[in-house]
């Protein structure tokens, strides 16, 4: 999910669209030339209300280039080189949605600022997935823990690539902030979105596994529920102890009731399930354990293929 909806704030198809073309990541070449023949009249362009510095940057800039465009910052004071379009997107930030280290710096070199959020909430350094372009936006001032309108920071939006975290959490990026959608950290939004390296780089640097999310549920009660086998491996790995199988979430339902359900969903997962379960912390009592689930078994059968096994689990 990683709580990034509409494409980072292109809420239109039509957006979104020229977004892939502008930076450069459609799936095909265009030729943008081609496409605005005459830049200054073409209908999208005006409605996105493109400054200057945002149409150089895309190179419909009439032939001036981000180097020449230095000279004319200097000498024409009225060319705002933080000017957002109309989605407040700065040249800056789109030279981080477009991973473009050089653009970055050239824009940061005629005093840029790596802290003007769009309309959104969201930074330059949230729209990079790229380290280097991280670090150049870093080494002039960004906050790292800057939020967007959800309270999401750079270490969500980097959660597709363990480089980024690794680099967000070197440089000092809070570990445990919550975003206010579902009440996730980074790490139980990583667990629910399967980032599996993303996880294990989290658990590594201490993330605090114990913050449940807005609706009671904790991390082992949403990778229940939704992650794959190698999550629930390196969550296994990790021995969160401070979990047991009858933690319960909002609803009220333990840890085993929803291993329980998993397991009967998806029997291809059943070693990964009970090697989960088997790595948490003890149940109240090795006696309630083994009473709750004798009661289980006389009433719909064992969940686990053995009384023994589930004494030995819980």
């Amino acid at each position: 999910m990683l709580w990034i909806s509409e494409a980072q704030g292109f809420r239109k198809p039509i957006d979104h669209a020229y977004r892939l073309i502008l930076s450069r990541r459609a799936s095909q070449p265009v030729d943008l030339e081609l496409l605005f023949p005459d830049n200054a009249d073409h209908d999208y362009l005006n409605s996105r209300n493109f400054s200057l510095v945002h149409k150089v940057l895309f190179g419909l800039g009439g032939g001036i280039t981000l180097s020449a465009l230095a000279t004319l910052v200097e000498l024409d004071p009225s060319i705002d080189v933080n000017a957002g379009d109309a989605m407040g997107m700065t040249p800056l930030s789109w030279a981080a949605d477009m991973n473009n280290a050089n653009s970055i710096q050239e824009l940061l070199d005629i005093r840029s600022d790596p802290n003007i959020a769009d309309i959104r909430q969201m930074t330059p350094l949230m729209r990079t997935s790229d380290p280097t372009c991280m670090e150049l936006l870093l080494n002039a001032g960004a906050n790292i823990d800057a939020g967007d309108q959800t309270n999401q920071t750079a270490l969500f939006f980097s959660a597709k690539s363990p480089l980024c975290v690794k680099l967000l959490l070197d440089r000092g990026a809070s570990i445990n902030l919550v975003e206010n959608s579902a009440g996730f950290t980074a790490l139980h939004a990583s667990v629910h979105d399967k980032r599996t390296g993303v996880v294990r780089l989290l658990l590594e640097h201490h993330a605090d596994y114990m913050i449940p999310a807005k609706d009671g549920s904790s991390l082992v009660h949403t990778a229940l529920k939704v992650s794959d086998g190698p999550t629930l491996d390196v969550l296994a790995e990790a021995e969160l102890s401070l979990l047991t199988p009858d933690s319960r979430n909002g609803e009220g339902l333990s840890i085993t009731d929803l291993a329980r359900e998993r397991e009967q969903k998806t029997p291809g997962l059943s070693t990964q399930i009970r090697s989960l379960i088997s790595s948490l912390g003890p149940s109240a009592s090795k006696e309630e354990a083994d009473a709750a689930v004798m009661s289980d078994a006389e009433t719909q059968g064992s969940w686990w293929p053995g009384l023994d096994t589930v004494s030995t689990i819980m």
